[in-house]
């Protein structure tokens, strides 16, 4: 369970960040097809998350160059195993830096 501080800890990054409106995109029904993204993508499946599609899947919409599949971890990994997720995000941001 979060404390008071965590919950609103999480809340505020997601807000001041900008990420607060693509958060809620699994929750949203309708919307047009996406378009496939071309830029070099890292992903890091923790198996109790809420949706997990498999990497042929993600690879239809996203130019998969890392998949990575942990052991543990769910909806909140940043908080449930961070060491997991801050490599994922380094994965990612290395990607990034490459030409």
């Amino acid at each position: 369970m979060f404390t008071r501080d965590e919950l609103l800890t999480w809340i505020t990054a997601y807000w001041v960040s900008g990420a607060i409106g693509t958060s809620f995109t699994p929750y949203a029904e309708g919307g047009t097809k996406p378009a496939r993204i071309e830029i070099p993508t890292a992903f890091t499946i923790f198996p109790k998350d809420l949706v997990n599609a498999p990497r042929e899947f993600a690879a239809r919409f996203f130019d998969v160059r890392s998949w990575r599949e942990e052991a543990r971890g769910g909806h909140f990994a940043a908080w449930e195993c961070p060491a997991e997720y801050v490599t994922g995000v380094r994965t990612a941001v290395a990607l990034t830096a490459s030409p």
